[in-house]
C-alpha cells in the first residue's frame, strides 16, 4: 500500500523553494505517483533565459536529483551547468498535473546536449545512464517526452535513418520501462544552416505514424533564438503545453 503525506510534502516543498528551488534542501520528498522521462538533446534540457521567466514551481511537481526527489524548478538539468536554462519540462509537467490532479508527478531529466538518435540506441551509455536514473528514482513511468533530432539534421545519412533508429530506441524504452508507456516526439523546429532538417522532420512524422502509442507535436511555428537552434522561453512553454496535451490524448487511447 502506498501512503501519502500531503501536509509533509507541502511544507517540505515550501522550505525547498524558499532556500533554492533548483537545489536540494534536505531529505528527499516521497516518490511521486507518476513519472515522466524527459529525453533528447539540448532543447529538452532548455536553453532559455532568464530563469525568472520559467514556469512557477508547484509542490505536486517534483524533479529527480542525484540525492532524491525535490520540488521542480528550472533548470531541470544539472543546476551546476550554467548552459542549462528554461526548457519545456516544467510546463509539460504542470500540464500533466492538471490532468492527473490530485496526484503528484515527477520528472527525470535524461537529455544530453548534442546527441544524435544513434546515441540513444541501447546499449549506448546515453541510453543506459537514462535507464539507471529512472530506476534509481523509482515510481511508475507514465510517459516519455522525446525532443531530439537537430544533430541528425546535419548529415544526410543520419537524417534518413532517424525513423529506423528511433524504432530501436522505442523498443529499448518499452523493454526497460514498460511495454505500454506512451511516448511523444517533439518534431524539430525551423533551424538555421541545417541542410537535412526537413528530412528529419519527415522521418519523425513517419516514426509517429508507424509506431503504436507514439504521438508527435510540431514546433515549426515557434520562435528560435539568434543561434538558430534553441527556442525562446515563450516557445519552450508552448512546447511543454503541446507535450502535455498530446500525452493526455495518447494516454486515453493507449493506457
Amino acid at each position: 500500500m502506498r501512503f501519502r503525506f500531503p501536509l509533509i510534502l507541502a511544507c517540505a516543498a515550501a522550505l525547498a523553494a524558499a532556500a533554492n528551488p533548483a537545489v536540494s534542501s534536505g531529505d528527499s520528498l516521497p516518490i511521486p505517483d507518476q513519472v515522466l522521462v524527459l529525453a533528447g538533446q539540448s532543447n529538452m534540457l532548455g536553453r532559455g533565459f532568464p530563469l525568472s521567466k520559467g514556469a512557477p514551481s508547484d509542490s505536486r511537481l517534483l524533479v529527480w536529483r542525484k540525492d532524491g526527489w525535490q520540488v521542480a524548478a528550472d533548470p531541470l538539468g544539472d543546476p551546476g551547468d550554467t548552459a542549462n536554462g528554461v526548457g519545456p519540462g516544467m510546463t509539460a509537467g504542470l500540464g500533466v498535473i492538471q490532468d492527473l490532479d490530485p496526484q503528484t508527478v515527477g520528472l527525470v531529466q535524461c537529455a544530453v546536449a548534442g546527441t544524435t538518435i544513434s546515441k540513444w540506441e541501447p546499449p549506448h551509455s546515453v541510453y543506459s545512464n537514462c535507464i539507471s536514473q529512472v530506476r534509481a528514482a523509482g515510481g511508475h513511468v507514465d510517459g516519455i517526452l522525446f525532443l531530439q533530432g537537430e544533430s541528425d539534421a546535419t548529415n544526410s545519412r543520419d537524417a534518413k535513418k532517424w525513423a529506423n533508429r528511433f524504432a530501436v530506441v522505442l523498443n529499448g524504452f518499452r523493454t526497460d520501462l514498460g511495454s505500454d508507456v506512451p511516448l511523444v516526439i517533439g518534431q524539430i523546429g525551423k533551424l538555421s544552416g541545417f541542410s537535412y532538417q526537413q528530412t528529419v522532420r519527415d522521418q519523425q512524422a513517419k516514426a509517429a505514424a508507424s509506431n503504436p502509442g507514439v504521438a508527435m507535436i510540431t514546433t515549426l511555428d515557434l520562435k528560435i533564438q539568434s543561434d538558430g537552434v534553441h527556442f525562446k522561453v515563450g516557445s519552450y512553454k508552448k512546447i511543454g503545453t503541446r507535450f502535455a496535451d498530446a500525452w493526455w490524448q495518447l494516454r486515453q487511447v493507449y493506457p
